[in-house]
């Protein structure tokens, strides 16, 4: 009996470390998403600017040309 409640003491123990790592792993992976995520939001703002900026220039030398065209 001793034997078998030490395998099922053993099991226990197995279960929980594996459940540790399954949890650092996915704390260290939602980190990472975490950082991933702000650069692709600061990116994507950084691409708008630029995009009203181009949009604004291209209206300016529109007009510059004479033409009514906006863009």
């Amino acid at each position: 009996m001793q034997k078998f409640l030490a395998a099922v003491e053993m099991s226990y123990q197995n279960h929980d470390e594996k459940l540790s790592m399954v949890q650092r792993a996915t704390t260290i992976s939602s980190e990472e998403l975490f950082t991933a995520n702000r650069e692709l939001t600061k990116e994507a703002d950084r691409q708008k600017k630029i995009l009203v900026s181009l949009e604004l220039a291209m209206n300016s030398l529109s007009s510059n040309l004479g033409t009514e065209k906006k863009i």
